[in-house]
């Protein structure tokens, strides 16, 4: 109940670290100083931060082989679903995200499962899950580094982006996939996999930054700062460092000349990192002439899985509030009246005048 208010809090100055000698000497910044590399292509090379040796982590290859025969009874009465899952570890195999490996039982194997994701472009992610134990009670992200939040507050960059009479959106293409996990590492995010239950299992190691880490998003998030501060523009800078909310763009300019020159220095940083900037969004004319711009799209944040975003249409430059209505249950409690308010993805508080009233009302009687 207490996150369910601290959601739309107005974020303080504390809530993120972003220069200075705190953000210098953080353990988690020196380590990635340390241990951080450039392919020749200019793609990161990172390691995972640990605090603890992995050492401790215990058998792992039972309760993965077990998921992977949960996962596959599941399969069993969801052809399509089985099959949208090989299409990923197939795409994942081919871009060279992941390789197979020699069966090493003192690996550390994830569990894997689907996510089913409706209103996003991507129907099913397939989520790794870091935080389950291993044999001796310790998961790989209960030994990995936290790192603090270097990118601005969704709030603030919210602000910023309804000040420009022309804005422009995108997104990173697989932002944590195109980040390299240094080989030391990769023994530590390996997975178990086979097509058909009558194929034997193989061992599939991931070679790239993976999703459900517990440092993942910082490690992203510090390339991206990374690349900002490499870069000689001082606007481009400004915008990598402070403009990006995870991997999406949220910027925007007073002429359309220079946002065409945003969307130009920012694309092409980012490449210098091997990040693909892409599916833009723009309210300006000059740049829906372009390639670059989705017309009929519309952008769509979330901050958890529970919501179900806050929308922007650039046709017509307005936000707009996605919402569910579920009328199958005729009888109105107050359970369903905090499940329904909670969806109500309202980090602006626009909405606020509607939703406070059920919010007041909704813990009462939940005891």
């Amino acid at each position: 109940m207490t996150k369910f208010w601290e959601t739309e809090e107005l974020p303080s100055e504390t809530d993120s670290i972003k220069n200075g000698s705190e953000f210098e000497s953080h353990p988690i910044n020196q380590h990635f100083v340390e241990n951080t590399y450039r392919q020749s292509d200019g793609r990161f090379v990172v390691r995972l931060p640990l605090k603890d040796s992995p050492d401790c982590l215990g058998n792992s290859f039972n309760i993965a082989k077990k998921r992977l025969f949960s996962l596959e009874k599941r399969f069993s009465n969801q052809p399509e679903l089985k099959s949208m899952y090989v299409d990923f570890i197939n795409e994942y195999r081919d871009l060279g995200h992941l390789s197979e490996s020699e069966r090493c039982y003192k690996a550390n194997h994830l569990p894997h499962h689907p996510v089913m994701k409706e209103s996003e472009s991507t129907r099913m992610r397939t989520v790794f899950h870091a935080s389950c134990p291993t044999s001796s009670g310790y998961s790989i992200n209960d030994i990995q580094l936290v790192g603090p939040n270097i990118q601005s507050p969704l709030f603030d960059i919210l602000l910023r982006f309804r000040q420009y009479k022309y804005v422009l959106s995108g997104d990173i293409e697989k932002q944590y996939r195109q980040i390299m996990m240094n080989e030391i590492d990769r023994n530590l995010q390996v997975i178990l996999w086979r097509e058909d239950e009558h194929l034997p299992i193989r061992s599939l190691t991931l070679n790239t930054v993976t999703y459900g880490f517990a440092s993942s998003s910082w490690l992203a998030a510090r390339c991206l700062w990374q690349l900002g501060a490499e870069s000689k523009d001082p606007l481009v800078r400004t915008i990598i460092q402070n403009d990006f909310y995870c991997d999406d763009l949220l910027t925007g300019a007073d002429s359309e000349i220079e946002l065409l020159r945003i969307q130009a220095g920012v694309s092409q940083a980012l490449a210098s990192g091997c990040f693909n900037l892409r599916k833009y969004r723009s309210n300006s004319n000059a740049l829906l002439k372009s390639d670059y711009i989705n017309k009929d799209d519309h952008l769509a944040l979330s901050q958890a899985c529970q919501t179900l975003g806050l929308g922007w249409q650039p046709s017509q430059d307005v936000l707009n509030f996605s919402i569910k209505n579920d009328h199958s249950d005729k009888i109105v409690t107050k359970r369903k009246i905090l499940s329904e308010t909670f969806q109500v993805f309202d980090p602006l508080g626009l909405l606020s005048l509607c939703t406070v009233k059920a919010k007041i009302l909704s813990p009462v009687g939940l005891n």
